[in-house]
């Protein structure tokens, strides 16, 4: 029997702190493809991280359905970022934009079947988060890598 991510990982704090300490970071969740929380840090509890990781999961499927049939591509074709960004409802007689801030989402690695999703203000540089999650996602598929298999006949 393999072991759940989370067994895996331990202690997702390594992997989301560097991403939490960026300022206008709200909260950062590791979740599952099937949208089962796997950790969270900042502001985001764990009755918060059970709601983002469950609509996060939604929201992906839906992204990547909907881009391979735009795209005609083929059906095993995953998606690696998607964006949301939250904009206040207008106000009466204006047409001022003011956003609200943004959710990004992109896979935890290579073959970690999981997900990071982080929430942050309007001024934090996309660019930041975007580099950020990358470096953490491949620092965990890495981890993951190295771990050794262990059988029934190891003495380790």
């Amino acid at each position: 029997m393999s072991a759940t991510l989370r067994e895996r990982i331990g202690d997702p704090s390594w992997v989301l702190d560097p991403i939490t300490e960026i300022k206008g970071v709200r909260n950062a969740v590791i979740l599952s493809a099937d949208g089962m929380p796997i950790g969270a840090a900042g502001n985001a509890d764990r009755d918060t991280a059970d709601k983002i990781a469950a609509m996060a999961s939604s929201l992906q499927s839906a992204a990547r359905a909907a881009a391979i049939e735009a795209l005609d591509a083929p059906e095993d074709s995953p998606a690696s970022t998607i964006t949301v960004e939250l904009e206040a409802p207008p106000k009466k007689d204006s047409e001022e934009r003011t956003v609200l801030g943004r959710l990004t989402m992109m896979p935890a690695g290579k073959k970690t079947n999981a997900f990071i999703v982080v929430a942050y203000a309007p001024d934090t540089p996309m660019g930041i988060i975007a580099h950020a999650m990358a470096t953490q996602a491949k620092k965990l598929g890495e981890s993951l890598m190295s771990v050794s298999a262990r059988t029934e006949n190891s003495t380790s």
